[in-house]
């Protein structure tokens, strides 16, 4: 994943977050995440984060694994993303 998309997955994540009224204490307690590293993918500054924590992020916030794992240059075995990704 480059520096454009990691920015892009942690903008897609905050924003989720934020349309959800989660602070970011709140979203680390739901997924066993710390905190500042929830900061951090939020502003891009993992070339990759893990699979499993990105998994629990889209899983805490109603987003697709598909898409999440889209916007990170993942490969998602059991489901297509949608096309919202790509636009």
């Amino acid at each position: 994943m480059d520096e454009d998309q990691a920015k892009a997955l942690g903008k897609v994540l905050r924003e989720r977050r934020e349309e959800l009224g989660l602070s970011l204490r709140q979203l680390a307690r739901l997924v066993s995440i710390p905190d500042a590293t929830i900061v951090r993918i939020e502003q891009g500054a993992f070339s990759a984060p893990a699979p499993d924590k990105l998994a629990r992020l889209a899983d805490a916030l109603g987003l697709k694994l598909a898409d999440v794992f889209a916007l990170a240059d993942y490969a998602a075995p059991t489901q297509l993303p949608t096309l919202k990704p790509y636009l």
